[in-house]
């Protein structure tokens, strides 16, 4: 797969997250929003493409690891959102309002076009998980050993959901 510029991940994102945010001007916090995706290189010396799609969406967490359940109205452009970016050494990107359904999204990352090792490249997310007051991002990280991992944290920017 090619190396996306920051111009094309932004149009490919932004298409399915500018309908959501058109219209709001004020943010809550400095935090980023509700639905973000961030990701980082860790890297210090060699760039890395890194890359995110979802899987599949639903209303629930699955029994199997990684997976989700039940039909939701989640729409096409949710259910089929990727992103790539190749990031510099210690290069940070931020994606503001990437979820923007309040649903389960299982999801892949792959680094330099290949799954991380130990499925540490799968996650089940939601921005507002189980009518929980307080919202969330997810963020994709590649060490300098080309390893991976994700998080999952709060942040008291709302965005667009109504917390």
């Amino acid at each position: 797969m090619p190396s996306t510029n920051r111009r094309a991940v932004l149009a490919a994102v932004g298409a399915a997250s500018l309908g959501s945010i058109a219209g709001c001007s004020s943010r809550q916090s400095d935090e980023p929003p509700t639905g973000s995706l961030r990701v980082i290189n860790n890297d210090e010396t060699v760039p890395h493409s890194i890359t995110m799609h979802v899987t599949d969406v639903g209303t629930a967490l699955g029994e199997e690891p990684y997976s989700v359940i039940g039909e939701t109205s989640a729409s096409s452009a949710q259910r089929n959102l990727s992103a790539s970016t190749t990031l510099e050494p210690g290069g940070i990107e931020t994606y503001d309002s990437v979820f923007s359904e309040p649903v389960w999204y299982a999801i892949e990352f792959t680094v330099d076009e290949r799954p991380p090792d130990d499925e540490a490249g799968h996650v089940v997310y939601s921005p507002i998980p189980d009518d929980e007051p307080i919202g969330r991002m997810l963020t994709g990280k590649v060490g300098s050993a080309s390893d991976f991992w994700w998080t999952i944290s709060a942040t008291e920017n709302a965005g667009t959901f109504n917390l």
